[in-house]
């Protein structure tokens, strides 16, 4: 308990962007998951690890965390670990300029996506394959991934992969000098990114109705109080 509790803080400390104390924390988890066996977590922890010196460019440190992380989940027969590891790897080699060992990675964690049945992540790992196909120069077949994740998010009904889809759709047509396309990928893009922007405003709203909603019906009952002891 002791140890998941510490790689959670880390996670927050991660995610607020305190990356010297997500690195605590998970380096205070690390040696109790290792003490008690707990592979799995272990393997978690050396993969969040590796992700604090991929945020901190320390490219090289965070390829070695994800192959260890990797070999890990190999060795546990772990998709879920197995997905990460290689996913992190794909997004290192990309910025090594590794492309064919990226693409090798992100297609390796699209057939576990695939087998696994996990629709919500094949936009994600198809946006990744046409993004290292496209910086290989080969905008043909980023163009074909990317009607692959169209399709999957259609099928999800979620607007929100579908921003970066067309976003990079707009790019591979224009390295193909294929204006037409060009532009109206970039005009899905900004009716997206409108739509998406519209529903994090009525989320919003919604939110501050209930709170102002919750505070009217807390004052009603408080005088309703009143009145009864009166």
């Amino acid at each position: 308990g002791i140890a998941n509790d510490l790689n959670s803080i880390g996670n927050i400390y991660f995610e607020l962007g305190d990356y010297p104390k997500a690195r605590d924390f998970y380096e205070r988890a690390l040696p109790r998951f290792a003490e008690l066996g707990e592979k799995p977590g272990e393997a978690r922890v050396i993969n969040n690890l590796g992700n604090i010196d991929e945020k901190l460019g320390r490219d090289d440190r965070a390829r070695h965390a994800y192959e260890r992380a990797l070999a890990m989940g190999l060795a546990l027969a772990s998709r879920s670990i197995e997905t990460d590891a290689r996913n992190n790897l794909g997004i290192v080699f990309k910025k090594q300029q590794r492309y064919a060992d990226a693409i090798a990675q992100y297609r390796a964690v699209l057939r576990l996506r695939q087998a696994n049945g996990d629709l919500a992540g094949l936009p994600s790992t198809y946006h990744n394959l046409a993004e290292a196909c496209l910086l290989q120069g080969r905008p043909r077949e980023a163009l074909a991934h990317l009607e692959e994740g169209k399709k999957v998010a259609a099928e999800l009904k979620s607007n929100e992969p579908l921003e970066s889809i067309h976003r990079l759709s707009a790019e591979a047509y224009a390295a193909l000098g294929d204006w037409k396309n060009a532009y109206e990928s970039e005009v899905r893009y900004g009716e997206v990114r409108s739509a998406l922007l519209d529903e994090q405003r009525s989320r919003k709203i919604a939110e501050l109705q209930e709170k102002y909603d919750a505070e009217g019906r807390a004052k009603q009952i408080a005088l309703l109080a009143k009145d009864n002891e009166l």
